[in-house]
């Protein structure tokens, strides 16, 4: 009989979705696409042609419009504008992430530089007002280049503006003038570039400061992960980690009908072995049957120190029988083990006791105490034997 459906709740406001969203959100996803790292680089992009425009600007605004080479201001306009937005529409494209550099730093810093070079050529009397606007875009190589591709940046940048300055020397016949404001002009742009390359090189170290540290965490964490969830000497599921495993197999099992079986093992003479061949032989015991039953089991499976010399296993979609016959084939693989720090004559075992799921109405607790019943039992009738529990 189906259940009768609850009256539906009344309806509230729905969120505009993606595709419902203000057309000022439409139009900046599909300018910057949605994902965070193409917006971040095609962010940055933008605000370099925002910059170039305002070169632009303050080139035609200062120029000295008789000067010898004005009539080269508007094909320098298109190159620089033409260049940047080319840029922004290659990143914006995709074609980019194909590379190693999927913002094209290093392409947009030497191309802004060479610009900016031209246009300390074309501005005339206001030709130092490129300097501070060529600090700014060296900035942005701090954020967007390594240390060794800013200071080949720096080196060009250098170059190219050296080689503007000559112009305006030799243009004016050596003006004792001129001469010293291009020399006061390439100091200022020596020492930003300098600073600008140091402040790099410390930047790149915070950088790999904070990478390494972020590394150390993610290993701390995942080490903090392991100790809640494993047993430190054997690497098996801890007690705590099986409880959870069981209960979602006991529901699966539950759920759609289908078997499930433990399997509570129990090393027989343990004991013995620490007080004659001392807890370190007992550890190597442990840790070998560990990973004995480990390689025996399928991916499906779980195996967990339960404690002391206890362990537990757990086998999904396994009825009774076959549990029974997982553990004698676990128990003949034990009995032929040699260790190193043991004798060779000394042959191990185990008692275990299989309890089959009995469905919904059993609880987790009272499964595993059939097994271990059942265990006791093993032991009670001589060690080294499979008890499977009875369906009680």
């Amino acid at each position: 009989m189906n259940r009768p459906e609850p009256p539906p709740a009344p309806r509230e406001a729905a969120a505009p979705s993606d595709d419902e969203g203000a057309p000022a959100s439409r139009l900046s996803d599909w300018v910057f696409t949605k994902d965070p790292r193409q917006r971040l680089r095609l962010g940055q992009t933008a605000l370099a042609n925002v910059i170039m425009v305002g070169c632009v600007l303050l080139l035609h605004a200062g120029a000295d419009a008789q000067g010898p080479l004005h009539h080269w201001i508007w094909p320098w306009t298109a190159l620089a504008l033409g260049g940047m937005v080319a840029v922004f529409a290659v990143v914006r494209s995709g074609i980019s992430l194909r590379w190693r550099d999927p913002s094209i730093a290093m392409f947009q810093m030497l191309f802004a530089t060479a610009c900016g070079a031209m246009a300390y050529v074309l501005a005339g009397p206001v030709r130092s007002a490129a300097l501070p606007i060529m600090a700014v875009v060296l900035m942005f190589g701090m954020f967007g280049l390594t240390v060794r591709q800013l200071i080949v940046a720096a080196a060009l940048t250098l170059l190219w503006f050296g080689a503007a300055g000559l112009y305006w020397v030799v243009h004016s016949g050596g003006d004792p003038q001129v001469i010293t404001v291009e020399k006061i002009n390439f100091g200022m742009l020596l020492l930003m570039l300098s600073g600008v390359c140091i402040l790099t090189a410390r930047l790149a170290r915070l950088r790999e400061r904070a990478r390494r540290h972020k590394a150390e965490l993610e290993a701390a964490l995942e080490q903090n992960r392991l100790l809640a969830t494993q047993d430190a000497l054997t690497g098996c599921l801890n007690r705590r980690a099986m409880m959870g495993r069981l209960a979602q197999a006991l529901s699966m099992s539950a759920r759609f009908g289908t078997p499930c079986s433990v399997i509570m093992i129990d090393l027989d003479h343990f004991k013995r072995i620490n007080d004659v061949h001392g807890h370190a032989a007992g550890d190597e015991v442990l840790r070998a049957v560990a990973e004995l039953a480990r390689g025996s089991l399928r991916e499906v499976d779980a195996l967990s120190r339960w404690g002391g010399e206890e362990f537990l296993v757990l086998l999904p979609s396994t009825a009774a029988a076959e549990a029974v016959a997982c553990a004698e084939r676990l128990q003949a693989r034990v009995s032929g083990m040699r260790l190193t720090q043991l004798p060779n004559d000394l042959s191990l075992s185990f008692s275990a006791g299989v309890a089959a799921f009995k469905g919904a109405d059993e609880p987790l607790p009272a499964l595993i105490d059939r097994a271990d019943r059942a265990m006791y039992r093993a032991k009670q009738a001589g060690r080294a034997q499979v008890v499977c529990a009875q369906q009680e």
